[in-house]
């Protein structure tokens, strides 16, 4: 099979950017750099050629046009993207964002990777393949693709605002799944205790704050038992305090915890937490539908 080139430039010691590597290794040959400069002469001394220059960009301004530009020349041919840590949140509206390359959030990269690679594979253009000059409605159209379907796999849904998550049933449903929801009735009923970081059980101050009995109504018919879900989509704010007893929860009921947790920031500690309990990808909101397609339709390669 054949590899793609790729050049990495940044810190890769920082924890939003340490899973971009190990998820190229099995498809890409990789160089490293810290910065531009060092990133350009490694290209000059004709050390690496790649097909794809990647920049991990920790903060707004790290990299400057000048030095891209000069790399770009020596590389004319190649794509550019960019993976944006946490800091980086709202650049487009307030910063000076490089222009010229795909742009991507740290926590969008599994996916986002997964799909162009694919797509590359296939003998089709990826994203990072488009001109320079493309802009963002350029990617996004790029990217659209006929509608999915998946195989008919009970996925449950769970929030504790349903009304705000509704949404995803329809386009559950569009995909081939069998979207079932998940009630804190359901969860207590299911009789498991997650534990809090001390041993001892863990308690929600007010478990029914959040969700009233006339929602659950509202949404159908609740989901009598965990054993058939393939995954669970938690959707959340930002999964603390009563949203991680209820993750928890989830987790501990599940015979093999598969959870894609909904959050409105994502933040590199957070991910730290959530992935000993069963959470197998964060997704920002609002999210690419076809983010969440892609992580669902790895269940079955995932053995989950």
């Amino acid at each position: 099979m054949n590899r793609v080139h790729v050049l990495l430039i940044g810190n890769q010691r920082r924890t939003e950017f340490r899973a971009i590597k190990p998820s190229l290794t099995p498809v890409a040959v990789t160089a490293e750099a810290p910065n531009l400069p060092q990133g350009y002469v490694l290209v000059e001394r004709g050390e690496f050629f790649p097909d794809l220059v990647l920049l991990l960009q920790s903060y707004p301004g790290e990299f400057s046009a000048g030095p891209l530009d000069a790399l770009r020349r020596l590389l004319p041919l190649a794509g550019m993207g960019v993976i944006l840590g946490p800091w980086c949140e709202g650049e487009g509206r307030s910063g000076k964002p490089l222009s010229g390359a795909w742009r991507i959030y740290w926590h969008q990269w599994s996916a986002r990777w997964g799909q162009q690679i694919q797509r590359w594979q296939e003998g089709q253009c990826p994203l990072w393949g488009l001109p320079a000059t493309s802009i963002e409605e350029d990617r996004l159209l790029a990217a659209s693709s006929p509608l999915p379907r998946l195989p008919p796999q009970k996925i449950g849904l769970f929030s504790l605002r349903p009304l705000e998550t509704q949404w995803l049933l329809p386009v559950l449903k569009a995909w081939g799944l069998v979207p079932q929801w998940i009630s804190l009735e359901n969860l207590r009923q299911a009789g498991k205790t997650p534990r809090d970081q001390t041993g001892s059980p863990a308690r929600p101050e007010n478990p029914s704050q959040y969700l009233s009995p006339s929602e659950e109504i509202l949404l159908g018919p609740q989901m009598p038992g965990f054993s058939e879900l393939k995954a669970v989509l938690f959707d959340a704010t930002d999964a603390a305090g009563e949203e991680a007893f209820w993750l928890r929860q989830v987790a501990a009921c599940m015979k093999i915890p598969h959870i894609i947790l909904l959050v409105d920031f994502p933040r590199p500690e957070l991910w730290e937490k959530v992935h000993p309990w069963g959470v197998k990808a964060v997704l920002g909101k609002p999210f690419a539908l076809g983010d969440l397609v892609w992580h669902l339709g790895r269940l079955e390669n995932d053995g989950t």
